[in-house]
């Protein structure tokens, strides 16, 4: 009977040498693509992971103008976002700042849209909470995606005010919706819990702090208590209310 024989015997000598020829050739590839790829701040890629708002460059900016006890400001909100670390956020904000786009599944007459909001709660070396689409009182709100979003990044941390972020009811994970608060001091407990998207300008801290100081309640105890005077968005822009003169012509020889 034909009997076969193995001509196999002579490949374990030569396995493990070629094997970790391929390996080192394999992990030599993956580290040289590695290194190609473009760095953006929230990709994986990305070996710098920030932790603070102010450490990044903002991509998207909008305005918004309040009154204060039925006062108009001549002085704008400017926030500043992160479209590169929070497309989703962003765009949820950018639209609701439009508002002439997304309807509300709630009632489908109506758009969503920031205008004409109060700040419905402002509590004194707290925060500044407004967004409510639905109800205008803080017991509601509702996305351009649906009444809730996901999270996109939670790693950048409540450690100063003049911080923007979404509020979620009962911190629970993955229920943005319209609702957002400006910090008004360090908030730490917060981080990871409510997603920050935006930051105010430096321009605009005197305004933050001006609602403060006419509109807020003070202590926990009033968490639930209406601001002293109505803080209302009474429009939200896109483009700079306040644009820098053109620059002027160069002089004649």
């Amino acid at each position: 009977m034909f009997q076969y024989q193995s001509r196999t015997r002579a490949l374990p000598s030569l396995s493990v040498p070629l094997l970790l020829c391929l390996l080192y050739l394999s992990l030599n590839l993956f580290i040289t693509n590695l290194s190609n790829q473009p760095l953006v701040q929230g990709q994986a890629s990305n070996p710098w992971v920030p932790e603070s708002a102010w450490e990044l460059t903002p991509g998207k900016t909008v305005w918004l103008q309040i009154s204060i006890g039925g006062v108009m400001q001549t002085d704008y909100l400017e926030i500043q976002m992160f479209p590169a670390l929070m497309p989703r956020a962003v765009e949820n904000f950018v639209q609701l700042c439009k508002g002439t786009t997304y309807k509300s599944m709630i009632d489908p007459t109506k758009y969503l849209k920031l205008k004409g909001t109060k700040f419905f709660r402002i509590i004194d070396t707290f925060g500044i909470f407004g967004g409510d689409t639905v109800n205008n009182n803080g017991t509601n709100g509702e996305s351009i995606y649906g009444m809730t979003f996901v999270d996109e990044y939670l790693k950048l941390t409540h450690d100063s005010p003049y911080l923007v972020s979404y509020v979620k009811p009962g911190s629970t994970p993955d229920t943005n919706n319209s609702q957002f608060m400006i910090t008004m001091s360090q908030l730490k407990w917060l981080d990871h819990r409510y997603e920050i998207f935006g930051r105010l300008r430096n321009t605009s801290f005197a305004l933050a702090d001006k609602i403060q100081t006419q509109a807020a309640t003070s202590g926990w105890s009033d968490i639930k208590t209406l601001p002293t005077v109505n803080v209302v968005i009474e429009n939200c822009l896109e483009t700079d209310p306040n644009p820098p003169p053109p620059a002027s012509p160069p002089a004649t020889p």
